[in-house]
C-alpha cells in the first residue's frame, strides 16, 4: 500500500511539474515552490511514519543532506545569504551561515517555503558540514542543530494554529 502511494504521488509531481506545463502557465514562484513543498511531503509520508510512535518533533519534517552549489549575497540584506543546494531536489536557501562554502554538504529541513526580503527559501541549513555520503539521504541526528530545527518547527505550528 505505502509503494503505491508513493507512485501516485510520483505521478501526480511528473504531472504539475512538468516543464512544458510551468513554462506555459508560469506559476508564480511561491506557489510552485509551495506545490513541490506539499509534494515532498506526501512523498516523505510514509518515510516519517516509519520512523515510530516517538513524540519527536523532528519527525515533523524532511532533512536531508544537501550538497551547496552555488552562494551569493542577499541584494536586500547585509547579514544573508542566498545558496542553492541539491539532494534528492534543487532547493534555494537563505542563510545566515558565514563562511558557508560551495561544494560542502549540509543537512536542511524542508520547511514551507518562505519570502524573505523578497527571495524564496525552500528549507533552512540544520548542520555544520557533513560527510558527502549523506547528499540525499537523512542524515543521523546527532549531526543535526537539533534545537534550532525544534524552535523552527515549533514557530511554524504556532502560526497555522492561530
Amino acid at each position: 500500500m505505502i509503494e503505491e502511494f508513493k507512485s501516485t504521488v510520483k505521478e501526480v509531481a511528473k504531472t504539475l511539474l512538468q516543464k512544458d506545463l510551468l513554462a506555459k502557465y508560469k506559476p508564480d514562484p511561491l506557489v510552485a515552490a509551495e506545490t513541490r513543498y506539499c509534494l515532498r511531503i506526501l512523498y516523505g509520508l510514509p518515510y516519517r511514519l516509519r520512523l515510530g510512535e516517538e513524540n519527536n518533533p523532528l519527525y515533523a519534517v524532511d532533512i536531508e543532506g544537501v550538497e551547496v552549489v552555488s552562494v551569493h549575497k542577499h541584494p536586500s540584506a547585509d547579514k544573508l545569504y542566498i545558496t542553492k543546494a541539491e539532494g534528492l531536489l534543487p532547493y534555494k536557501i537563505i542563510t545566515n551561515i558565514h563562511g558557508i562554502k560551495v561544494g560542502e554538504v549540509r543537512a536542511a529541513a524542508i520547511l514551507p517555503p518562505a519570502v524573505i526580503r523578497g527571495e524564496l527559501s525552500e528549507a533552512m541549513y540544520c548542520s555544520n558540514p557533513i560527510p558527502r555520503e549523506y547528499k540525499g539521504k537523512r542524515p543521523l541526528e546527532n549531526l543535526l542543530f537539533r534545537e534550532e530545527v525544534v524552535s523552527k518547527i515549533y514557530e511554524i505550528v504556532s502560526k497555522i494554529a492561530k
